[in-house]
């Protein structure tokens, strides 16, 4: 017997794990509006998805894409600047060219 087997739900509202959660909006101007691979649909309009290309972080940072949780989609991620983990190390010979050990990390 499914969790949702005995729950009736109210219109506008569906049955996910055993409650009444309320559904989505439909975009229907995004519903006749094909986006080329690379895009989302926002009311009608195609948007890049996007990315760290050109985007900025400061020193010892790095950009991620950083997943978002949102009531309707699209929900594309957004770029984020978060600390770069540096690679341990013991002595130069360990470090990629360009890096210097120091205090125990690559840098």
């Amino acid at each position: 017997e499914s969790s949702c087997d005995r729950v009736e739900c109210d219109t506008g509202y569906h049955c996910k794990e055993g409650y009444c959660v309320e559904i989505p909006p439909v975009d229907h101007e995004c519903a006749y509006t094909p986006c080329e691979t690379g895009t989302y649909c926002l009311d009608g309009k195609c948007y890049p998805i996007p990315t760290c290309a050109g985007y900025e972080c400061c020193p010892g940072e790095e950009c991620i894409l950083e997943d978002v949780e949102c009531f309707t989609s699209p929900c594309p991620p957004i770029p984020t600047c978060v600390p770069i983990i540096k690679e341990s190390c013991c002595d130069e010979d360990k470090c990629e060219d360009g890096y210097i050990c120091e205090d125990g990390y690559c840098v």
